[in-house]
């Protein structure tokens, strides 16, 4: 496993990486999660009940259903990330691949098939139990805007660093 994540790890430094269903292991809870920055501590939640909200971090609250989210996987071993409180899916404030770009914001936005914006491939970090958030469009990571470790820091995309903190995330059971 550490092995695998060390290979992974050059492939982002070089830049090389190439998503496969077969690269990683999927993360250990298929149930309703939340997501808790490693750096922070802190846990994601749209920063409202409707579509195009921003994501945020806030005080961790498991039963809170905004910081719930469910996975659903597609075929190819990318998913979903479904916020429990609105329905809405984790997805990119962009309307084509060449608008993701570091600096990309995360939002929250109807679940689609066809948009490939909001497909993600939850992969091992260099942190045991913590894993990235590596976009399907141009393989970039979700992080804390400016590696903020403060409530209501947004989350946003940038080239991947599995050993980056503010890009580590656990699936924790809610």
């Amino acid at each position: 496993m550490r092995m695998k994540a060390l290979l992974v790890a050059a492939a982002l430094v070089a830049g090389t990486l190439t998503i496969s269903t077969s690269a990683h292991a999927a993360p250990p809870h298929d149930g309703i999660v939340t997501l808790q920055n490693h750096r922070s501590g802190l846990c994601l939640a749209p920063n409202g009940p409707f579509a195009n909200a921003g994501i945020g971090q806030v005080p961790c609250w498991p039963l809170d259903p905004a910081q719930q989210w469910k996975r659903e996987q597609h075929g190819d071993g990318s998913a979903w990330l479904v916020n429990q409180g609105t329905g809405f899916c984790l997805d990119l404030f962009a309307n084509s691949p060449a608008e993701v770009v570091p600096g990309t914001l995360v939002q929250q936005f109807t679940c689609n098939l066809a948009w490939t914006s909001e497909d993600w491939y939850p992969t091992p970090s260099t942190s045991s139990g913590r894993f990235v958030l590596v976009t399907k469009v141009n393989a970039l990571c979700a992080e804390t805007e400016n590696r903020s470790t403060n409530v209501g820091a947004r989350l946003r995309l940038n080239r991947c660093n599995l050993g980056e903190r503010s890009q580590q995330f656990r699936f924790n059971p809610a």
